[in-house]
């Protein structure tokens, strides 16, 4: 259904089974599951996401968080510690695969992914996305006493296990550029060493698309027999943009000027 007002309203489906709708604005194009209205709504940032309103989105963010990274940055939310925000200049389809394992791996009892609950993209490819907040602390912070015995391991249960969970949801595991970068990773802040990263529940940030897509490329690209030439995203020219981003929010707390 599209509406013709100032805005126009469609959906696009994220996998077999997840339908997130789209909001089309001069400016600006918002994507998000209906689900997450409800959460948004606590913090005011519902009808900001819905309207596609990147502006005012930019006025909810508190501080930044951690080390500044060179593909966007991440930003508490005032009145929340429930969600946050990544301001970046990743396409869509860095978006709908985060969106997509998050589903894939609903029922499994080890590995998990934030929510996606929504982003907003200005004309000119800055995003804010919003997503919930994991406990935990990065694998990075782990001792590396016998990491050299185990990360090949822990590496290939995820790796497998979260292509199979794509693929479950009729998403296109190629899609998926996977990044088990130790700073991408949560585990238990009591976890003390890497004998017991296997066994320990494990968070999944953050993982990239092979292909640079927009909102209206990814049911194709998500098609389980897709067999597009891959393209990796994080070239220099992409990480200069998001860091572009983040530091115009710095600036001005506006993601996106006229």
């Amino acid at each position: 259904m599209r509406l013709w007002h100032h805005a126009m309203s469609e959906k696009i489906k994220i996998t077999n089974n997840l339908d997130w709708d789209v909001t089309r604005t001069h400016e600006a194009v918002s994507a998000f599951p209906e689900a997450a209205l409800e959460q948004l709504a606590v913090v005011g940032l519902d009808r900001i996401v819905k309207d596609a309103d990147l502006r005012a989105i930019a006025t909810h963010a508190k501080s930044r968080m951690g080390e500044v990274g060179s593909m966007g940055e991440m930003f508490t939310l005032r009145d929340t510690d429930d969600i946050v925000m990544k301001v970046h200049k990743h396409p869509f389809s860095y978006v709908g695969v985060n969106a997509a394992l998050h589903e894939g791996l609903a029922a499994h009892r080890q590995f998990s992914t934030p929510n996606y609950l929504g982003t907003i993209m200005s004309r000119n490819g800055t995003q804010a996305t919003l997503m919930t907040r994991e406990p935990g602390i990065e694998l990075s912070r782990v001792d590396n006493k016998d990491r050299s015995k185990y990360e090949r391991g822990v590496h290939a249960l995820l790796q497998s296990t979260a292509s199979k969970a794509l693929a479950s949801v009729g998403v296109d595991p190629n899609l998926a550029h996977w990044d088990w970068n130790h700073n991408n990773l949560l585990v238990p802040a009591a976890t003390r060493d890497w004998r017991d990263v296997h066994n320990v529940p494990i968070t999944i940030l953050d993982q990239q698309a092979t292909q640079i897509g927009t909102i209206d490329d990814w049911e194709k690209q998500a098609r389980p027999d897709f067999s597009g030439v891959a393209r990796d995203p994080r070239d220099l020219a992409t990480e200069q943009a998001a860091d572009d981003a983040w530091a115009r929010l710095n600036q001005s707390q506006q993601l996106v000027k006229n």
